[in-house]
């Protein structure tokens, strides 16, 4: 519907044994296999695992017979109700997916999920707003943001210590950028 060609990812499939997400693609170990729901086919064609696995993915409508090529990120860096320790390697990972958009060129959207998609998703998404607006040289305001995101999506960022950790993420970026 919307031609999203980046899926981020930023949870694991199970953590401390309890399922986060369901598994909507193929095994890592199965390069070139498949996965089939109702009329779209899902390809495995690439993966590399670093600090963020990184998948290449064929996805088909086979009705029409259309394909479009996605790129999926996992980032499970993250523990569920948690922050990271260091905001370091997320920003790392929010700067990637801005280098991958860039690469695409595209105003299509990017789709972000989570286990329950307010958490670490909204984290993501406020984190992505914010440093786009430091880049542009404007002004931030991390409440006024949060509740701009939150009429659009209820609970975004759904604990005190994820609030925090944006605020401590988003000093860490200015001060890298030599910006204070």
């Amino acid at each position: 519907e919307q031609n999203v060609s980046i899926i981020l990812m930023l949870t694991s499939e199970q953590e401390e044994g309890q399922p986060k997400c369901h598994r909507y693609f193929p095994p890592d170990d199965q390069q070139g296999g498949h996965v089939q729901f109702e009329q779209y086919r899902i390809t495995l064609k690439f993966v590399a695992q670093n600090s963020v696995t990184t998948r290449c993915f064929s996805l088909r409508h086979i009705p029409s017979n259309q394909v479009r090529e996605i790129t999926h990120l996992q980032y499970s860096e993250w523990p569920d109700h948690g922050i990271p320790e260091d905001p370091q390697p997320f920003l790392d990972f929010v700067g990637t997916v801005h280098s991958l958009r860039q690469q695409y060129h595209s105003g299509v959207p990017v789709l972000v999920h989570c286990s329950a998609g307010v958490g670490r998703s909204g984290v993501f998404v406020l984190m992505d707003f914010l440093m786009a607006k430091v880049d542009c040289g404007d002004e931030i305001d991390i409440a006024k943001s949060l509740q701009l995101l939150r009429d659009q999506r209820m609970n975004l960022v759904q604990m005190v210590g994820q609030y925090k950790f944006l605020y401590s993420a988003i000093v860490h970026y200015i001060k890298r950028a030599r910006l204070i």
